[in-house]
């Protein structure tokens, strides 16, 4: 049975619809984790539609665990309870209703089904992984599949300390395509990036970078590795790390936020005219997109004259469809 920590206070579990409830209990009888897939009314969008996720495809990435599918329009309290911003969303309990992880701000099903099954995959492992550490706290892999657990239910500086284990163990890891290792100087970099420690993230990042791991697995460390140099002031070598990885190729994963990234930091550095283009090609090539979204405003700011203030240069506005289907601002800090 997998041995996970309490996320959610135990009277918001006591509060649960019984539908759900229901379904929990379920999950708990076979020791199962419950995926919940958070739509909007319509599942307008073919690839999250309801079809789409009961697919047999899809079944088989989550299996054996179970998903329930929730609408918006029956289920505001539920959003609110995970405090849910972006649809569509999957959120993972175990039998308890505690939270074991989420997948959200996904571009399309199949990344979001990776995710997912990453994981699961770190869930699954957890408890087995953790009596290792007992026999052999050196344990490579049974360090990196806690770390990775620990880090999606959010306790990033335990997880942290794991993975720098790890990377000092030297171990090459793999599963399948995907490199452990990789991947664990890769969340290492994150967990530098949320300390603000943007030297040892720098070289978090270009150290993943330079192991063969997966497609993804390397576009996400060249975003880390341009969010890290921007951070230390070097935008330029940030435009250029990520032309260097992205724009070789057409379908790089994560692409629309690698283009994104490029129009942010050319309007940072006043070059209005390569920003908007890079906005364009965003809006262009990645419709319906939380970055396509962004790009149409930061598209308007670059025509404007160069930004001066401060606090303009580092707030960014998004467009967000509300969950009654209406438009709302909604203004983040992307440097963050």
């Amino acid at each position: 049975m997998l041995a996970l920590t309490v996320i959610l206070p135990l009277a918001a579990r006591c509060e649960l619809p019984g539908e759900l409830e229901d379904a929990l209990k379920q999950a708990r009888a076979f020791h199962r984790l419950l995926v919940l897939v958070f739509l909007d009314e319509s599942g307008s969008k073919a690839e999250s539609s309801p079809g789409a996720l009961e697919c047999a495809a899809w079944q088989e990435q989550i299996a054996p665990h179970q998903q329930k599918i929730l609408h918006l329009a029956k289920n505001y309290s539920l959003l609110r309870r995970f405090s849910i911003r972006d649809l569509p969303s999957f959120i993972v309990l175990d039998g308890e209703g505690r939270e074991v992880g989420r997948v959200e701000n996904q571009r399309g099903l199949g990344s979001a089904q990776r995710r997912l099954r990453d994981l699961l995959d770190a869930a699954e492992r957890s408890s087995e992984c953790t009596e290792r550490l007992k026999k052999d706290p050196g344990d490579a892999e049974a360090l990196y599949w806690v770390g990775a657990h620990e880090w999606n239910r959010g306790a990033r500086v335990s997880a942290a300390e794991r993975f720098e284990k790890v990377v000092t163990l030297g171990t090459q890891l793999h599963l399948g395509p995907k490199d452990l290792t990789a991947d664990a100087l890769r969340l290492l970099g994150e967990a530098h990036l949320e300390l603000s420690r943007f030297t040892e993230a720098e070289d978090s990042f270009r150290r993943s970078l330079t192991r063969q791991g997966s497609p993804e697995q390397r576009s996400q460390a060249a975003l880390g590795l341009g969010r890290s140099l921007r951070r230390q002031g070097k935008a330029r070598e940030a435009i250029c790390a990520l032309e260097a990885h992205f724009l070789p190729a057409t379908s790089e994963p994560s692409l629309d936020e690698a283009l994104f990234m490029l129009g942010y930091l050319y309007t940072e550095l006043g070059e209005n005219e390569k920003a908007a283009r890079s906005f364009h090609t965003v809006i262009e090539q990645f419709p319906s997109t939380d970055c396509a979204h962004r790009a149409e405003l930061y598209r308007i700011k670059a025509r404007r004259p160069p930004i001066t203030g401060v606090a303009e240069a580092v707030s960014t506005a998004s467009l967000s469809r509300s969950r009654s289907g209406d438009e709302r601002l909604k203004v983040e800090k992307y440097s963050e």
